[in-house]
């Protein structure tokens, strides 16, 4: 009996532990799954917008005007008998006509080169189209491993929720292993016992994590105390400091008013003197 509690321990802890790794692989499913699909969404052949097209064109249109109409005209250098205005003038009117001509020549272009551009824009929609295939397989190859997973995990979820062994809070992988190693190893000799201690391993974990909060909070409060000390010597050293300003005032206080004392001191005797010799 007790040895097939151990199993069914043990087993419920596997279940669980595989529970939580598909659920990580369901989620990086559901991750790839939404990438590939928003990958493969295509746009229609009309309002596909070929890069590949305008580089055939960038390359070719220029090279068929010239061909047509020959190189634009340059400005040159004015001759002895002719203005620098003159020939300015002149260049504008010829590249004005020039590009009036490529106005005219421009659309024979498209259809001189039609048949050539329309396979650059359909190999470049094929190739799109394939990769957006590719895309679309692999949604698919991911909805079909989220649906598996989903199942598993169900399935899972019912005989977790059907073990009845151990109470709910102990249905977790380490509490499990706890109560199966406690009887293994002999500290307890049936499943009661072993719940029992797993108990107070949750009471003891609880200290400990208590504890080591508290420990922290007294860190933080010898920080704050240090920091304060600090401030204190800091506060002693200024008090320390207008003492001495003080006393430095007080003696120069002291010597301006025994100045004051002694100029009165001889006024008074001038006074006198000018009295007793008035």
């Amino acid at each position: 009996m007790v040895n097939n509690d151990v199993k069914q321990l043990k087993n419920m802890a596997e279940n669980i532990q595989r529970k939580e790794e598909l659920i990580s692989k369901l989620n990086s499913s559901k991750e790839l799954f939404k990438k590939y699909t928003d990958a493969s969404c295509m746009p229609s052949y009309e309002t596909f917008e070929c890069k590949e097209l305008k580089d055939y064109d960038n390359k070719n249109l220029p090279e068929y005007i010239e061909k047509m109409l020959g190189k634009p005209p340059v400005e040159g250098t004015p001759r002895f008998f002719e203005t620098k205005k003159k020939m300015r003038k002149k260049y504008l009117e010829e590249l004005k006509n020039y590009k009036d001509a490529i106005q005219r020549v421009a659309p024979n272009y498209y259809t001189a080169y039609s048949n050539e551009r329309e396979q650059v824009k359909r190999k470049a929609y094929e190739e799109i189209q394939s990769k957006s295939d590719r895309m679309t397989s692999c949604a698919n190859e991911q909805k079909e491993m989220i649906q598996k997973y989903e199942n598993e995990i169900r399935e899972l979820n019912q005989k977790i929720d059907e073990f009845d062994l151990v109470k709910k809070q102990s249905k977790d992988v380490v509490h499990l292993n706890e109560i199966a190693s406690f009887i293994e190893e002999g500290r307890a000799d049936n499943l009661e016992e072993a719940l029992y201690l797993s108990s107070f391993s949750d009471l003891f974990r609880e200290v400990e994590k208590n504890m080591a909060s508290l420990k922290q909070e007294m860190e933080k409060i010898h920080e704050k105390v240090n920091y304060l000390e600090d401030d204190v010597d800091d506060f002693d050293y200024e008090i320390e400091d207008m003492k001495k300003e003080f006393e430095s005032i007080n003696e120069e206080i002291s010597g301006l008013q025994s100045g004051v004392n002694d100029a009165i001191d001889r006024a008074d005797q001038a006074y006198d003197y000018a009295v007793s010799n008035g």
